[in-house]
């Protein structure tokens, strides 16, 4: 904390300050500074503010009512909480912020931030759109999965555009609450395999020179967008990649689209990994089932339906009782058939359509897919098929 500090709370437009709560405010005067202590509120109403913390420091509480634009140098703002609310656009200045807890309270407007911002403990996003110009970030030191508290659903208008950084360890999934200035786009990383800080980007403008087709002809990109996912620390740093995970089995990604892994986050050079073949789609989220290093992910529009396989066959006269799909998209597909005891119940290296569920009683089988498209790009698919057997 520091120790003295010159009165320099700079109003630009007429405004006003108060105190209250369990204490006064305690200005710290030996050379006229503001300090706000523990227990302690502090408020005002200004529409332009500068903030500097050789001459302010807050442990308590500071709500900011109003303000329009905030000016800050050598700006680390001590370790209390910053309450911003507005029913106008916000626009803060400076180089490096640092706050302890930040709240965002704009219904219908925009925080646009000219400055590198550093949370040290909490974000509350509760209304407004969050956005980083000009490359800046915004990073969240708190290692605790809830250091980001938001609304995780469809409908959520409180967001970052831009780059946000965390800092992760093992073992915990971290929310990264995304998007641009039309949509929610959150993504998750869980299962560091180390201690690092890792960024996410939502790119609306993934570059077009990349294009799916050079792995497979029936894959595009679609609308360029996607993530873009960076190690300060680690390069080979391995983690599990969720994309648009929500509450309440909301969905942001059509069941017809995948996300595509690329090594290069800038330039798409090299298509290492694919990771729509090992995906699983549900109506709540799209998961990586592989663990992936950084790089981006892409939305790309998958034409060969692999999600229509189907995972439930009702075994009467009136329906499809084989397991079919499109198998003539493929050189070769072998398929193996286990029971509910792990037993294999059937095996076809060569498979086409041939395994008939009317040979078998109701119950949960589970399949394992292995084969290589007809343009060489190689998919391997486990999941769940359920035999209902039922009265004609």
């Amino acid at each position: 904390m520091l120790k003295n500090f010159t009165l320099l709370i700079i109003v630009f437009v007429a405004c006003s300050f108060h105190s209250f709560g369990q204490e006064t405010i305690d200005l710290n005067c030996s050379e006229a500074g503001v300090y706000i202590s523990p227990n302690t509120s502090f408020y005002t109403s200004c529409s332009e503010l500068f903030l500097s913390s050789d001459h302010f420091w807050n442990e308590g509480l500071v709500f900011l009512d109003g303000v329009e634009v905030i000016n800050c140098e050598n700006s680390d703002l001590g370790p209390g909480v910053f309450n911003l609310n507005s029913e106008y656009d916000v626009t803060i200045n400076g180089d490096n912020i640092k706050l302890g807890t930040f709240n965002l309270n704009l219904p219908s407007s925009k925080l646009h931030t000219n400055a590198n911002f550093e949370i040290s403990k909490l974000l509350f996003l509760n209304s407004g759109l969050l956005v980083l110009n000009n490359g800046n970030e915004l990073f969240v030191s708190n290692e605790d999965e809830d250091a980001i508290i938001f609304n995780n659903s469809i409908d959520n208008e409180s967001y970052i555009a831009g780059t946000l950084k965390r800092a992760v360890r093992p073992g915990i999934s971290y929310f990264y609450p995304l998007g641009n200035e039309i949509s929610f786009r959150p993504f998750v990383i869980s299962n560091a395999s180390s201690n690092d800080i890792l960024s996410v980007t939502f790119d609306e403008n993934i570059p077009f020179s990349w294009q799916a087709s050079n792995v497979n002809p029936t894959l595009k990109l679609e609308e360029g967008l996607g993530w873009r996912v960076s190690s300060d620390h680690l390069i080979d740093n391995k983690f599990t990649a969720f994309a648009s995970k929500l509450d309440d089995n909301q969905s942001l990604i059509d069941k017809d689209l995948h996300v595509f892994y690329s090594s290069d986050a800038v330039f798409f050079d090299d298509l290492v990994r694919v990771a729509s073949v090992n995906e699983t789609l549900s109506q709540m989220y799209l998961e990586s089932k592989e663990q992936f290093y950084t790089g981006a992910y892409s939305l790309v529009e998958n034409v060969l339906h692999l999600d229509d396989i189907p995972n439930a066959i009702i075994a009467n006269e009136r329906n499809e009782t084989r397991f079919k799909f499109e198998t003539e998209k493929f050189k070769y597909l072998r398929l193996r058939i286990y029971d509910s005891f792990g037993r294999e119940i059937y095996k076809n290296n060569s498979y086409a359509n041939e395994f008939d569920t009317k040979d078998f009683t109701s119950g949960t089988y589970y399949y394992y897919l292995e084969g290589e498209l007809l343009d060489g790009k190689k998919i391997k698919k486990n999941d769940i098929l359920e035999i209902i057997r039922t009265e004609d």
